[in-house]
């Protein structure tokens, strides 16, 4: 539900797509999914990077995640917080501007992998983390 819910935002595709670390659009498509979602117990990774813990951000890490995010092989890791051991895997791509204007002249949806993949595995509510990976 969360994984699919972050998979399928359209903020998150952009951010990841621009290189933004934003880790309120990760976690808020994770509210937005029905989720058991525990605010204090969050944890937001991009990389080795934790941006979001127990409640309190570390946007001074952001310019880091930025430059991590430019790469190709990224690992965005969501904790929930909620206590579960759940994992959820979902295959999903950017919306960059050339994604935009190649599937505006072609219905057939395949195109998306000529740009990027996306996996999402969040671990629901446990400390150890979820990934999204872009190959």
């Amino acid at each position: 539900m969360a994984a699919r819910a972050i998979a399928n935002s359209p903020l998150v595709k952009t951010a990841v797509h621009g290189g933004d670390p934003n880790w309120g659009r990760l976690v808020a498509a994770a509210g937005r999914s029905g989720a058991d979602v525990r605010a204090r117990r969050r944890r937001v990774q991009i990389g080795s990077l934790v941006l979001f813990e127990n409640g309190r951000p570390f946007d001074e890490l952001a310019p880091k995640a930025a430059e991590y995010l430019t790469g190709k092989d990224l690992a965005i890791e969501v904790d929930l917080g909620a206590g579960g051991r759940t994992r959820a895997t979902v295959w999903t791509c950017d919306l960059s501007a050339e994604y935009v204007k190649i599937n505006a002249r072609i219905p057939d949806l395949t195109t998306c992998r000529t740009f990027f993949r996306f996996s999402i595995s969040i671990l629901i509510a446990s400390r150890s983390c979820s990934s999204w990976r872009r190959s």
